[in-house]
Protein backbone atom coordinates (compact mmCIF):
# COMPACT_ATOMS: atom_id res chain seq x y z
CA UNK A 1 0.00 0.00 0.00
CA UNK A 2 1.18 3.49 -0.80
CA UNK A 3 1.90 6.25 1.68
CA UNK A 4 -0.84 8.82 2.17
CA UNK A 5 -1.53 12.68 2.29
CA UNK A 6 -3.93 15.62 2.47
CA UNK A 7 -5.47 18.87 1.05
CA UNK A 8 -8.12 19.36 -1.58
CA UNK A 9 -7.12 19.90 -5.21
CA UNK A 10 -8.83 19.80 -8.55
CA UNK A 11 -7.97 17.11 -11.06
CA UNK A 12 -6.36 18.47 -14.20
CA UNK A 13 -6.30 16.67 -17.54
CA UNK A 14 -7.84 13.26 -17.00
CA UNK A 15 -8.63 10.02 -18.75
CA UNK A 16 -11.34 7.58 -17.68
CA UNK A 17 -11.81 4.48 -19.79
CA UNK A 18 -15.22 3.10 -18.84
CA UNK A 19 -17.51 0.33 -19.95
CA UNK A 20 -21.18 1.31 -19.46
CA UNK A 21 -20.44 3.27 -16.31
CA UNK A 22 -19.52 6.87 -15.59
CA UNK A 23 -17.45 7.64 -12.50
CA UNK A 24 -16.52 11.10 -11.19
CA UNK A 25 -14.05 12.27 -8.55
CA UNK A 26 -15.71 13.40 -5.32
CA UNK A 27 -12.54 13.98 -3.26
CA UNK A 28 -9.01 14.66 -4.52
CA UNK A 29 -6.84 15.26 -1.51
CA UNK A 30 -3.10 15.93 -1.44
CA UNK A 31 -1.72 17.27 1.84
CA UNK A 32 1.26 19.30 3.02
CA UNK A 33 3.74 17.34 0.89
CA UNK A 34 1.36 16.47 -1.97
CA UNK A 35 1.49 12.76 -1.11
CA UNK A 36 -1.69 11.03 0.11
CA UNK A 37 -3.51 7.72 -0.17
CA UNK A 38 -7.01 6.66 0.85
CA UNK A 39 -7.16 3.10 2.15
CA UNK A 40 -10.70 2.09 3.17
CA UNK A 41 -14.20 3.48 3.68
CA UNK A 42 -17.34 2.94 5.78
CA UNK A 43 -20.65 4.70 6.28
CA UNK A 44 -23.04 5.12 9.20
CA UNK A 45 -25.93 6.19 6.98
CA UNK A 46 -25.31 9.89 7.62
CA UNK A 47 -21.63 10.27 6.75
CA UNK A 48 -19.15 8.57 4.47
CA UNK A 49 -15.80 8.07 6.24
CA UNK A 50 -12.47 7.37 4.55
CA UNK A 51 -9.19 6.59 6.29
CA UNK A 52 -5.65 6.56 4.93
CA UNK A 53 -2.37 8.41 5.33
CA UNK A 54 -0.56 11.54 4.24
CA UNK A 55 2.89 13.06 4.46
CA UNK A 56 3.06 15.95 6.92
CA UNK A 57 5.98 18.18 7.80
CA UNK A 58 7.40 15.55 10.15
CA UNK A 59 6.56 12.39 8.24
CA UNK A 60 3.62 10.07 7.71
CA UNK A 61 0.31 10.71 9.47
CA UNK A 62 -2.84 8.60 9.77
CA UNK A 63 -5.77 10.63 8.43
CA UNK A 64 -9.54 10.18 8.49
CA UNK A 65 -11.91 12.31 6.42
CA UNK A 66 -15.70 12.44 6.13
CA UNK A 67 -18.52 14.00 4.15
CA UNK A 68 -22.28 14.16 4.64
CA UNK A 69 -24.01 11.78 2.25
CA UNK A 70 -26.61 14.48 1.61
CA UNK A 71 -24.15 17.32 0.96
CA UNK A 72 -20.88 17.51 -0.98
CA UNK A 73 -17.74 18.63 0.82
CA UNK A 74 -15.00 16.71 2.63
CA UNK A 75 -13.39 17.52 5.97
CA UNK A 76 -10.47 16.00 7.89
CA UNK A 77 -11.72 14.78 11.26
CA UNK A 78 -8.65 13.04 12.67
CA UNK A 79 -4.87 13.03 12.25
CA UNK A 80 -2.69 10.70 14.31
CA UNK A 81 1.07 10.22 14.50
CA UNK A 82 1.34 7.65 17.28
CA UNK A 83 5.00 7.17 18.26
CA UNK A 84 6.12 9.80 15.76
CA UNK A 85 4.81 8.58 12.40
CA UNK A 86 1.70 6.53 11.72
CA UNK A 87 -0.38 5.22 8.83
CA UNK A 88 -3.98 3.98 8.78
CA UNK A 89 -4.91 0.87 6.84
CA UNK A 90 -8.39 -0.07 8.11
CA UNK A 91 -11.71 1.43 9.21
CA UNK A 92 -14.84 -0.21 10.63
CA UNK A 93 -18.24 0.84 11.97
CA UNK A 94 -20.25 -0.77 14.77
CA UNK A 95 -23.83 0.00 13.74
CA UNK A 96 -25.35 -1.43 16.93
CA UNK A 97 -23.40 0.83 19.28
CA UNK A 98 -22.67 3.75 16.92
CA UNK A 99 -18.89 3.40 17.23
CA UNK A 100 -16.34 4.24 14.53
CA UNK A 101 -12.89 2.60 14.52
CA UNK A 102 -9.66 3.12 12.60
CA UNK A 103 -6.51 0.99 12.80
CA UNK A 104 -2.96 1.00 11.51
CA UNK A 105 0.67 0.99 12.51
CA UNK A 106 3.17 3.42 14.03
CA UNK A 107 6.96 3.42 14.05
CA UNK A 108 8.40 2.58 17.47
CA UNK A 109 12.08 2.62 16.51
CA UNK A 110 14.48 1.95 13.62
CA UNK A 111 13.33 -1.67 13.22
CA UNK A 112 10.13 -1.91 15.26
CA UNK A 113 6.53 -0.77 14.98
CA UNK A 114 3.33 -1.05 16.96
CA UNK A 115 -0.25 -1.58 15.80
CA UNK A 116 -3.03 0.65 17.09
CA UNK A 117 -6.83 1.05 17.16
CA UNK A 118 -8.64 4.38 17.56
CA UNK A 119 -12.33 4.89 18.35
CA UNK A 120 -14.87 7.68 18.03
CA UNK A 121 -18.21 7.66 19.86
CA UNK A 122 -19.59 10.79 18.17
CA UNK A 123 -19.29 10.33 14.38
CA UNK A 124 -15.65 11.33 14.26
CA UNK A 125 -15.75 14.52 16.32
CA UNK A 126 -13.53 13.14 19.09
CA UNK A 127 -11.11 10.20 19.11
CA UNK A 128 -9.35 7.99 21.66
CA UNK A 129 -6.61 5.42 21.12
CA UNK A 130 -8.10 2.31 22.74
CA UNK A 131 -5.21 -0.02 21.99
CA UNK A 132 -1.58 0.25 20.97
CA UNK A 133 0.93 -2.56 21.25
CA UNK A 134 3.22 -5.12 19.68
CA UNK A 135 2.79 -8.87 19.43
CA UNK A 136 6.48 -9.76 19.73
CA UNK A 137 8.60 -7.48 21.92
CA UNK A 138 10.52 -5.08 19.70
CA UNK A 139 9.03 -6.57 16.54
CA UNK A 140 7.34 -5.06 13.52
CA UNK A 141 3.54 -4.99 13.31
CA UNK A 142 1.13 -3.95 10.57
CA UNK A 143 -2.66 -4.07 10.26
CA UNK A 144 -4.10 -5.86 7.25
CA UNK A 145 -7.82 -5.57 8.01
CA UNK A 146 -10.43 -4.75 10.66
CA UNK A 147 -14.14 -5.63 11.00
CA UNK A 148 -16.80 -5.59 13.72
CA UNK A 149 -18.73 -8.83 14.28
CA UNK A 150 -22.36 -9.25 15.32
CA UNK A 151 -21.45 -9.18 19.01
CA UNK A 152 -19.76 -5.79 18.64
CA UNK A 153 -16.26 -7.23 18.97
CA UNK A 154 -13.57 -5.53 16.89
CA UNK A 155 -11.50 -8.07 14.93
CA UNK A 156 -8.07 -6.91 13.75
CA UNK A 157 -5.85 -8.98 11.44
CA UNK A 158 -2.18 -8.11 11.89
CA UNK A 159 1.17 -9.27 10.54
CA UNK A 160 3.65 -9.56 13.41
CA UNK A 161 7.41 -9.96 12.97
CA UNK A 162 9.56 -11.77 15.52
CA UNK A 163 13.27 -11.45 16.35
CA UNK A 164 14.18 -13.87 13.53
CA UNK A 165 12.40 -11.71 10.94
CA UNK A 166 9.66 -14.30 10.56
CA UNK A 167 6.24 -12.70 10.09
CA UNK A 168 3.12 -14.31 11.57
CA UNK A 169 -0.60 -14.08 10.75
CA UNK A 170 -2.39 -12.94 13.94
CA UNK A 171 -6.13 -12.29 14.48
CA UNK A 172 -6.87 -10.21 17.58
CA UNK A 173 -10.20 -9.24 19.18
CA UNK A 174 -11.46 -6.57 21.56
CA UNK A 175 -13.81 -9.27 22.87
CA UNK A 176 -11.04 -10.67 25.07
CA UNK A 177 -9.30 -7.32 25.59
CA UNK A 178 -6.79 -7.97 22.81
CA UNK A 179 -5.22 -10.88 24.71
CA UNK A 180 -5.01 -14.45 23.28
CA UNK A 181 -5.27 -14.37 19.47
CA UNK A 182 -8.35 -15.91 17.89
CA UNK A 183 -6.19 -17.41 15.15
CA UNK A 184 -2.48 -17.73 14.39
CA UNK A 185 -0.84 -18.88 11.16
CA UNK A 186 2.92 -19.48 11.30
CA UNK A 187 4.97 -19.79 8.10
CA UNK A 188 6.91 -23.04 7.75
CA UNK A 189 10.58 -22.09 7.63
CA UNK A 190 13.79 -24.12 7.79
CA UNK A 191 16.22 -21.27 8.61
CA UNK A 192 14.99 -17.66 8.73
CA UNK A 193 12.48 -15.55 6.87
CA UNK A 194 8.93 -16.45 5.98
CA UNK A 195 5.73 -14.40 5.93
CA UNK A 196 2.13 -15.16 6.87
CA UNK A 197 0.13 -12.02 6.11
CA UNK A 198 -3.66 -11.61 6.51
CA UNK A 199 -5.20 -9.07 4.16
CA UNK A 200 -9.00 -9.05 4.49
CA UNK A 201 -11.79 -10.11 6.85
CA UNK A 202 -15.32 -11.12 5.87
CA UNK A 203 -18.23 -12.99 7.42
CA UNK A 204 -20.34 -15.91 6.29
CA UNK A 205 -24.15 -15.80 6.43
CA UNK A 206 -24.06 -17.14 10.01
CA UNK A 207 -21.70 -14.41 11.17
CA UNK A 208 -18.56 -16.55 11.38
CA UNK A 209 -15.38 -14.75 10.34
CA UNK A 210 -13.43 -15.56 7.16
CA UNK A 211 -9.90 -14.23 6.74
CA UNK A 212 -7.82 -14.34 3.57
CA UNK A 213 -4.17 -13.54 2.95
CA UNK A 214 -0.81 -14.91 1.80
CA UNK A 215 1.77 -17.30 3.21
CA UNK A 216 5.34 -17.26 1.85
CA UNK A 217 7.51 -20.02 3.27
CA UNK A 218 9.26 -23.28 2.39
CA UNK A 219 6.08 -24.38 0.57
CA UNK A 220 6.31 -21.41 -1.80
CA UNK A 221 3.80 -18.58 -2.19
CA UNK A 222 0.19 -19.52 -1.44
CA UNK A 223 -2.99 -17.51 -1.08
CA UNK A 224 -4.93 -19.05 1.81
CA UNK A 225 -8.39 -18.45 3.22
CA UNK A 226 -9.29 -19.37 6.80
CA UNK A 227 -12.80 -19.88 8.21
CA UNK A 228 -13.92 -19.78 11.82
CA UNK A 229 -16.33 -22.71 12.17
CA UNK A 230 -18.12 -24.22 15.15
CA UNK A 231 -15.12 -26.58 15.37
CA UNK A 232 -12.50 -23.83 15.29
CA UNK A 233 -10.42 -22.32 12.50
CA UNK A 234 -9.83 -24.29 9.31
CA UNK A 235 -8.15 -23.51 5.99
CA UNK A 236 -10.97 -23.55 3.45
CA UNK A 237 -8.96 -22.72 0.31
CA UNK A 238 -5.32 -22.71 -0.79
CA UNK A 239 -4.37 -21.17 -4.14
CA UNK A 240 -0.72 -21.66 -5.20
CA UNK A 241 1.30 -18.68 -6.43
CA UNK A 242 -1.29 -16.13 -5.29
CA UNK A 243 -1.27 -13.02 -3.14
CA UNK A 244 -4.81 -12.89 -1.70
CA UNK A 245 -6.21 -9.41 -1.06
CA UNK A 246 -10.03 -9.52 -0.70
CA UNK A 247 -12.86 -11.68 0.66
CA UNK A 248 -16.68 -11.45 0.67
CA UNK A 249 -19.75 -13.66 0.76
CA UNK A 250 -22.30 -12.41 -1.76
CA UNK A 251 -25.56 -14.13 -2.72
CA UNK A 252 -24.38 -17.37 -1.15
CA UNK A 253 -20.98 -17.49 -2.86
CA UNK A 254 -17.55 -16.72 -1.42
CA UNK A 255 -15.43 -14.40 -3.58
CA UNK A 256 -11.66 -14.07 -3.17
CA UNK A 257 -9.60 -11.35 -4.87
CA UNK A 258 -5.91 -11.84 -5.57
CA UNK A 259 -2.86 -11.25 -7.73
CA UNK A 260 -1.13 -14.04 -9.63
CA UNK A 261 2.54 -14.27 -8.60
CA UNK A 262 4.05 -15.07 -12.01
CA UNK A 263 1.59 -13.62 -14.48
CA UNK A 264 0.75 -10.41 -12.59
CA UNK A 265 -2.95 -10.99 -13.36
CA UNK A 266 -5.97 -9.80 -11.41
CA UNK A 267 -7.65 -13.05 -10.30
CA UNK A 268 -11.18 -13.44 -8.93
CA UNK A 269 -11.93 -16.79 -7.31
CA UNK A 270 -15.37 -18.10 -6.37
CA UNK A 271 -17.01 -21.04 -4.64
CA UNK A 272 -19.59 -22.13 -2.06
CA UNK A 273 -18.68 -22.01 1.62
CA UNK A 274 -17.88 -25.73 1.59
CA UNK A 275 -15.83 -25.40 -1.63
CA UNK A 276 -14.45 -26.13 -4.12
CA UNK A 277 -13.18 -22.78 -5.41
CA UNK A 278 -12.41 -21.95 -9.03
CA UNK A 279 -11.04 -18.91 -10.87
CA UNK A 280 -13.83 -16.99 -12.61
CA UNK A 281 -11.87 -13.95 -13.82
CA UNK A 282 -8.27 -13.62 -14.98
CA UNK A 283 -7.39 -10.14 -16.18
CA UNK A 284 -4.26 -8.21 -17.16
CA UNK A 285 -0.79 -9.71 -17.14
CA UNK A 286 2.94 -9.07 -17.34
CA UNK A 287 4.75 -6.76 -17.57
CA UNK A 288 2.24 -4.59 -15.62
CA UNK A 289 0.58 -5.57 -12.34
CA UNK A 290 -3.16 -6.03 -11.90
CA UNK A 291 -4.88 -7.15 -8.70
CA UNK A 292 -8.28 -7.03 -7.02
CA UNK A 293 -9.27 -5.58 -3.66
CA UNK A 294 -12.83 -5.11 -2.27
CA UNK A 295 -16.16 -6.50 -3.48
CA UNK A 296 -19.56 -4.77 -3.44
CA UNK A 297 -23.00 -5.68 -4.80
CA UNK A 298 -24.87 -2.64 -6.14
CA UNK A 299 -28.01 -2.52 -8.28
CA UNK A 300 -27.80 -6.25 -9.00
CA UNK A 301 -24.23 -5.92 -10.32
CA UNK A 302 -21.14 -7.18 -8.48
CA UNK A 303 -18.21 -4.75 -8.50
CA UNK A 304 -14.59 -5.30 -7.53
CA UNK A 305 -12.07 -2.53 -6.96
CA UNK A 306 -8.37 -2.96 -7.70
CA UNK A 307 -5.40 -1.98 -9.84
CA UNK A 308 -5.93 -2.31 -13.60
CA UNK A 309 -2.50 -2.66 -15.22
CA UNK A 310 -1.06 -0.42 -12.47
CA UNK A 311 -3.88 2.15 -12.70
CA UNK A 312 -7.02 2.76 -10.65
CA UNK A 313 -9.54 0.14 -11.76
CA UNK A 314 -13.01 -1.29 -11.11
CA UNK A 315 -14.41 -4.45 -12.70
CA UNK A 316 -18.02 -5.63 -12.78
CA UNK A 317 -20.13 -8.72 -13.33
CA UNK A 318 -23.86 -9.38 -13.54
CA UNK A 319 -23.54 -13.07 -12.70
CA UNK A 320 -20.23 -13.37 -10.82
CA UNK A 321 -18.76 -15.41 -13.68
CA UNK A 322 -18.30 -13.10 -16.68
CA UNK A 323 -16.41 -9.89 -15.85
CA UNK A 324 -15.71 -6.64 -17.68
CA UNK A 325 -14.23 -3.21 -16.93
CA UNK A 326 -16.35 -0.60 -15.16
CA UNK A 327 -13.55 1.97 -15.30
CA UNK A 328 -9.79 2.38 -15.60
CA UNK A 329 -8.82 5.85 -14.41
CA UNK A 330 -5.70 8.01 -14.82
CA UNK A 331 -5.77 11.62 -13.55
CA UNK A 332 -3.16 12.58 -16.15
CA UNK A 333 -3.11 10.30 -19.17
CA UNK A 334 0.10 11.91 -20.41
CA UNK A 335 2.04 11.34 -17.20
CA UNK A 336 3.94 8.35 -15.87
CA UNK A 337 1.23 7.28 -13.41
CA UNK A 338 0.20 4.39 -11.21
CA UNK A 339 -2.77 3.82 -8.96
CA UNK A 340 -5.31 1.52 -7.34
CA UNK A 341 -8.82 1.54 -5.93
CA UNK A 342 -8.36 -0.13 -2.53
CA UNK A 343 -11.99 -0.36 -1.42
CA UNK A 344 -15.52 -0.11 -2.77
CA UNK A 345 -18.74 0.39 -0.77
CA UNK A 346 -22.36 1.55 -1.09
CA UNK A 347 -23.61 4.55 0.87
CA UNK A 348 -26.50 6.96 0.38
CA UNK A 349 -27.77 4.97 -2.59
CA UNK A 350 -24.49 5.39 -4.49
CA UNK A 351 -21.39 3.31 -5.20
CA UNK A 352 -18.06 4.69 -3.94
CA UNK A 353 -14.46 3.63 -4.54
CA UNK A 354 -11.40 4.91 -2.65
CA UNK A 355 -7.66 4.66 -3.27
CA UNK A 356 -4.87 6.64 -4.88
CA UNK A 357 -3.30 7.71 -8.15
CA UNK A 358 0.25 8.94 -8.62
CA UNK A 359 0.90 11.58 -11.27
CA UNK A 360 4.47 11.33 -12.54
CA UNK A 361 4.39 14.71 -14.29
CA UNK A 362 3.83 16.58 -11.02
CA UNK A 363 5.24 13.96 -8.59
CA UNK A 364 1.99 14.15 -6.66
CA UNK A 365 0.12 11.25 -5.10
CA UNK A 366 -3.62 11.83 -4.90
CA UNK A 367 -5.99 10.46 -2.25
CA UNK A 368 -9.07 9.77 -4.39
CA UNK A 369 -12.72 9.08 -3.72
CA UNK A 370 -14.76 8.42 -6.84
CA UNK A 371 -18.49 7.84 -7.16
CA UNK A 372 -20.46 6.03 -9.86
CA UNK A 373 -23.08 8.21 -11.58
Amino acid sequence: MKHFLFAVALVGASSSIAAADTWVTDDDYLGPQHDATAAHAVSDGTYLYVTGSDQGANGTRAVTRRRLLSTAGWHTIDTYVGDGEASASAIAYDATNGLLYTAGQTDAGPSSSRWWVRRSKDQGQNWDTIHIGTYFTGGQNSVGAMRVNGAGDVLVAITAGDSSQVYHWILKSSGNNWSTPLDVVDPVVTTSGGVAQPAAIGFDSSGYAIVTGTVIDSHGINGITRHNTSNGWVTMDTAPKRYNTAIAQITGEIYIGSEQQLGYEWITRRGPLAGPFTDVDTYGGAPTLSWGTGFQLFGGVLYQSGSDTEQWGVRESTDGLAWTSSERYEPNANGATEGAAYDIITAGGKLWAVGYSYDGTTSEEHWLVRVKQ
